[in-house]
């Protein structure tokens, strides 16, 4: 049995994951231990489903999880600080990293998150390095 966390407007609540079916490709439908009817599981309708850090595959050294961009500093090559990743954007084509300077700062980037724009990324330290250019 897989523990989950699903957070809501109203906080967040860990349950155990019984079983579950993919519907598409980006819709899952999921089943709690102990919630047994429609109506049950209606608190947790759009809830974020995530899962503890412990339960994460492990990954290489130079691999890492999306999310564990958010909060990443963003500096230039040169050691300008550009902000924190506030959010990452996954689209069709790539993902974007939004970079704020902080959470009420009224500046902010949307940056492509590409390799070649991208090419040191220290997860552990909590820093991206970015090429500045055009493209963003």
């Amino acid at each position: 049995m897989t523990q989950v966390n699903l957070k809501t407007v109203k906080g967040i609540q860990e349950v155990s994951l019984e079983s579950f079916r993919f519907l598409t490709k980006a819709r899952i439908l999921l089943k709690f231990v102990g919630f047994n009817s429609k109506e049950a599981v209606e608190q947790f309708r759009g809830a974020l489903v995530t899962i503890p850090d412990t339960q994460l595959y492990p990954l290489a050294d130079d691999q890492f999880y999306l999310f564990q961009l958010e909060g990443c500093e963003v500096l230039t090559q040169a050691g300008e600080r550009l902000g924190y990743v506030q959010e990452v954007l996954s689209l069709p084509v790539h993902d974007i990293l939004l970079v704020k300077e902080s959470k009420a700062a009224k500046k902010e980037y949307l940056i492509p998150f590409l390799k070649r724009l991208f090419p040191k990324i220290e997860i552990g330290a909590k820093k991206l390095y970015v090429v500045q250019d055009e493209s963003w």
